[in-house]
């Protein structure tokens, strides 16, 4: 097979402007590698068209979670002349970078990538391969889906806010970021309109494994089979793409339930606390608060009816 490689690469994504684009040095010396640095991300469906045009068949994406999103969703839809199952190599450029942490290049160096592309021209692209489907969002019915990993609703986009507000603005970043996150809002702190960060909201959630309506905590959906910092907040045991966790409210010892995440308690210890986790196919959710994909705040339809389904497996290249 003859490779030709498609490179983006976000030069406002975090790590990129600092230190400089991987994949644009890889480009520099890459005969089959064609280029190209994202700053305006309406120029993205052109910028994919100039791909297929020039016999594009494996994708580098070089940015944050939001980078990663937008390409995805760009390739997923109806118009892009790339096909879906172009394989995908995600390098981590942002400030969290949970997707490139479960799914990337896992050497995502100039030397690393340089190897990988040599190994992928040698034909061990199924060394290299893992399948995994992504969240598939449904806001309206005239507008196109989006695409992403991780899911989450409730008083957790109020945590995302609270994160970029007293952690990132201060220069703490991936890992050390997410758990810094988790262990403050535990105790409870207050969010910029003085409320508490960890607050209720209503949701009304229905599947085929489980129905809740009223008050709850947050909701957490994703396709990633694992997370990094050996932390799973998901335990469900259907044979499912989809994988969900609910907390309802009052939550019933947030303190414990977070620690019974972290310590891989059961499922009936969790449900003890007011948390369910199971895998399902699809959700539809009524809901109007905060709604973010992969560290993105999306418009809600003022209907507040949302759709989450999956997508075929895509092929991300590690």
């Amino acid at each position: 097979m003859t490779w030709r490689f498609g490179m983006i690469s976000n030069p406002r994504s975090h790590s990129v402007s600092r230190r400089g684009s991987v994949l644009a040095a890889a480009a520099a010396r890459e005969p089959d590698a064609a280029f190209h640095s994202l700053d305006i991300f309406e120029n993205l469906p052109r910028v994919l068209g100039r791909f297929a045009d020039d016999g594009v068949n494996a994708l580098l994406i070089e940015g944050g979670d939001g980078t990663a999103m937008a390409v995805l969703t760009e390739i997923l839809s109806d118009r892009c002349p790339l096909p879906p199952d172009t394989p995908i190599a995600l390098l981590p450029g942002g400030m969290t970078n949970l997707a490139a942490k479960v799914m990337g290049v896992r050497n995502a160096g100039k030397g690393g990538i340089r190897t990988l592309l040599a190994d992928l021209r040698a034909g061990n692209l199924a060394a290299h391969t893992e399948h995994i489907p992504l969240l598939e969002i449904s806001l309206a019915k005239d507008t196109d889906p989006i695409f992403g990993f991780f899911l989450s609703t409730g008083a957790l986009p109020n945590g995302i806010r609270y994160c970029r507000r007293e952690l990132h603005s201060k220069g703490a970043s991936g890992s050390i970021a997410v758990g810094l996150t988790l262990a403050r809002l535990i105790f409870g702190p207050r969010g910029a309109d003085g409320n508490e960060v960890m607050r209720p909201s209503d949701m009304a959630f229905e599947s085929n494994v489980f129905h809740a309506a009223g008050s709850h905590l947050f909701t957490l959906a994703t396709t990633l089979p694992r997370f990094n910092l050996g932390i799973d907040p998901f335990w469900g045991t259907e044979d499912r793409p989809l994988r969900f966790t609910h907390a309802t409210w009052p939550a019933n010892g947030l303190i414990r339930a977070m620690y019974g995440i972290l310590a891989k308690s059961g499922p009936k210890a969790m449900r003890k606390r007011g948390m369910e986790s199971f895998n399902i196919d699809e959700a539809l959710l009524g809901y109007t608060g905060d709604l973010v994909l992969d560290g993105e705040f999306l418009s809600l339809p003022p209907s507040g009816k949302i759709k989450i389904s999956t997508t075929q497996p895509a092929v991300f290249i590690r």
